[in-house]
């Protein structure tokens, strides 16, 4: 039955999809505007994600500027404002 195909216009161009994949449309739609309860559907139909530990120096690199500032952090006789 939702395997049936059926042609519709998608941005003037015809195209050939299945009524299961017409409904997800038609409920990403509503979910972008703003029915809540095709949000809830679309979230709780979700894969969970990934759990993934943040590390501090994920993207970062030091250098030779980051040298500089350390030195005179470190510099007692030179306060940093």
């Amino acid at each position: 039955m939702g395997e049936e195909k059926i042609t519709i216009s998608e941005n003037g161009v015809p195209k050939t999809i299945t009524k299961i994949e017409l409904a997800v449309k038609a409920m990403f739609v509503k979910a972008c505007n703003g029915d809540h309860k095709s949000i809830a559907l679309i979230m709780d139909n979700q894969p969970p994600a990934e759990k993934k530990e943040p590390t501090l120096t994920e993207g970062f690199s030091w250098t030779e500027e980051h040298e500089e500032l350390l030195k005179l952090a470190r510099d007692e006789s030179n306060p940093i404002i």
